[in-house]
């Protein structure tokens, strides 16, 4: 999935409205990867 798409998606909410720990884990991680990928590709 391309980082756009993934921005688009709303992440699962819990009843506070936050979004969960696991998915901002997950989501840190896919931006991470996608910022060192597009580094290595310049």
């Amino acid at each position: 999935m391309r980082p756009s798409v993934i921005g688009l998606l709303p992440g699962r909410r819990n009843k506070k409205g936050q979004t969960t720990e696991q998915e901002n884990r997950s989501r840190e991680r896919f931006f991470v990867l996608s910022r060192t990928w597009k580094r290595l590709r310049q």
